[in-house]
């Protein structure tokens, strides 16, 4: 039980760090994009 759980957070924790990641570069694009226009 408790190692299953920890496992859960590991993997919780990675997905976590994949979406944060994932939208700081689109984040990013979207405001280097938009220095570029302007």
């Amino acid at each position: 039980m408790i190692l299953s759980y920890v496992s859960f957070r590991e993997l919780w924790s990675q997905q976590t760090k994949n979406v944060l990641q994932i939208r700081l570069n689109y984040c990013t694009k979207s405001a280097m994009g938009q220095d570029l226009k302007e």
